[in-house]
């Protein structure tokens, strides 16, 4: 862990606008990274699967964090997704991540590989992110083909043995991840699941989702009794 600091609750991904000739909508861009933080999200995530980073080049990834950054000006924690296809080129990002003035990085080992990738390929991966961003890292863990599958032991090698790997986002079946990730970490924050907002979550893409997934955080861990959010709500995930 390299922060005591715990992140938790609703962490948004915006989506990224496209003009009508292909060039990236810096303006609406703005515009959704304000409502984000409008609709209460306790944090922002960009750009990552949601938001189509595989469609950006690397400059325009660039410009789109520093938007993000600038634009948020520091009211909730923006978390700078840097997946690359090589650890120096994750690594590029996670320090421009950190130079811009990002809160964290996030990111999915190799996303193009010809074979699965070794544990140690992946160690070396995220220890080289961690060495460039010098701030908390979040470990995206996305189903093959465009993700490499992760066991919770070497989840928590990870996070055990590089500084500043502090959180994993598993994008599984969370009953399954819960059982088998749960009594592995000591800070129960320290992982997320896509639909179990009780310990927190990212969510993408931006559409409806924020105002939304905050309304019901809100209910579950302020409440905390049994609302008509719930009762209306039936096909909420156990944990609610």
């Amino acid at each position: 862990m390299g922060t005591n600091e715990t992140y938790r609750g609703i962490f948004t991904i915006p989506s990224t606008p496209f003009r009508e000739d292909g060039e990236i909508d810096v303006p609406s861009f703005r515009r959704s990274v304000d409502f984000c933080v409008e609709c209460k999200a306790h944090g922002l995530v960009y750009p990552v699967n949601a938001s189509e980073f595989t469609s950006l080049s690397d400059a325009e990834r660039f410009e789109l964090s520093e938007v993000l950054v600038e634009q948020n000006n520091g009211r909730i924690p923006a978390i700078i997704g840097v997946a690359g296809l090589t650890a120096e080129c994750a690594a590029k990002f996670a320090a421009h991540a950190r130079e811009i003035g990002a809160d964290g990085v996030i990111a999915m080992p190799p996303y193009i590989k010809r074979q699965p990738l070794s544990r140690q390929v992946i160690f070396d991966y995220y220890r080289r992110i961690a060495e460039a961003a010098k701030m908390p890292v979040f470990i995206q863990n996305y189903s093959p083909p465009v993700g490499t599958d992760m066991s919770a032991e070497f989840l928590l090698e990870l996070c055990r043995g590089i500084d500043y790997v502090d959180y994993v986002k598993e994008n599984g079946e969370w009953r399954i991840l819960h059982s088998n990730l749960a009594p592995l970490f000591r800070n129960p924050y320290q992982y997320s699941w896509n639909d179990a907002p009780h310990h927190g979550t990212v969510r993408g893409p931006l559409g409806t989702e924020p105002d939304e997934s905050t309304t019901l955080y809100r209910a579950f861990n302020e409440v905390k009794e049994e609302t008509d959010i719930f009762r209306n709500h039936p096909d909420l995930p156990v944990p609610f």
